[in-house]
């Protein structure tokens, strides 16, 4: 673990070309850094499937105490390719920034060092414009709003054509498992979901074979 310490943690004292540092630091934190990189791992494994992974985290003192865990890309048969971005988990609540278009940062920079190396190392998932986090988000509201608050979209499945093809699976939560309903195609170029009444029938239909005693409340 390595210890990244900011203002105003350290007192600096400069006579000619000799600098004094005086550091102390006494705090009780409630969250370890491997929950910190838990939560991450979490994350990244949630949005962008295995190509980030969750690094080693650093502690940042300052005004708030943070844990900085790197996001690494990172492909089968090429390894880690280098870090694309850093979250800060708070190391008293375990926040952490996710404001709105972060996931997209995130992608913008992995698909920029992704086009460092060899493109025959880049999975294909990587060379469509629309990314998996982008579709995946695209059907858990098109659920919310048109199916019900218990479905949310899993992690999508590219499949290579003309043109490529998300396919997010829609998951149901019942009894501490998930249950796979449906699949949603989105088109991994211009982000346009093949949805339709037939489609929500279909979903409601295949939700109550598994003994639902009742149907996904509506959002």
């Amino acid at each position: 673990m390595n210890a990244i310490i900011r203002q105003p943690a350290v007192t600096l004292e400069t006579k000619g070309n000799a600098t004094h540092i005086a550091i102390r630091l006494e705090a009780d934190l409630a969250v370890s850094p491997e929950r910190a990189w838990e939560l991450i791992a979490r994350l990244l494994a949630r949005q962008f499937g295995p190509h980030l992974r969750a690094g080693s985290p650093e502690l940042v003192v300052g005004d708030r105490w943070l844990w900085r865990v790197p996001a690494v890309l990172r492909f089968s048969g090429y390894g880690d390719v280098g870090a694309v971005d850093w979250f800060d988990v708070d190391a008293q609540t375990s926040q952490f920034d996710l404001r709105p278009g972060r996931v997209e940062e995130v992608a913008r920079r992995a698909l920029a060092l992704a086009n460092t190396i060899p493109p025959e190392a880049v999975p294909a998932e990587f060379k469509v414009p629309v990314p998996a986090a982008a579709a995946r988000r695209s059907v858990t509201s098109w659920l919310i709003a048109n199916v019900g608050n218990m479905l949310i979209g899993g992690a999508p499945r590219l499949m290579e054509g003309e043109p490529p093809v998300w396919q997010v699976p829609v998951v149901m939560t019942s009894e501490g498992r998930e249950i796979e309903v449906g699949i949603v195609d989105v088109n991994a170029q211009t982000g346009s979901m093949a949805a339709s009444d037939a489609l929500i029938e279909q979903i409601w239909e295949k939700a109550r074979a598994f003994g639902s005693s009742a149907p996904p409340s509506m959002g």
